[in-house]
């Protein structure tokens, strides 16, 4: 997964559990740099399943923000880059990752 740089807690896909959306820094091959953990239903002690939403290795992801961004009524991920390919610091918002995975 990398080193994990920042987090936010939020229900990305709807299911009524809070999710955890962390940023990685030099994440490690093959994981990428923006990751989401949602928590399996049940049993209460439940495991969590990783899911990948962007970015590429090796690239070091900032501040992390959910937030209804483009007012569908689903959380969005905001997060920045400190470089990427040595043009500086880069702002990228990624639609709601659940209903990116779902609609496929």
């Amino acid at each position: 997964m990398g080193r994990a740089k920042a987090a936010a807690v939020g229900d990305i896909d709807g299911d009524g559990r809070l999710d955890i959306v962390i940023t990685c820094e030099g994440a490690d091959a093959p994981k990428s740099g923006v990751r989401w953990l949602s928590r399996n239903p049940w049993p209460m002690n439940a495991t969590w399943s990783d899911h990948e939403i962007a970015g590429s290795e090796g690239i070091k992801f900032d501040r992390i923000e959910l937030l209804d961004l483009d007012g569908d009524g689903d959380l969005d991920v905001l997060t920045c880059e400190e470089q990427h390919a040595g043009r500086g610091l880069g702002v990228i918002w990624y639609e709601n990752p659940y209903q990116i995975a779902n609609s496929k």
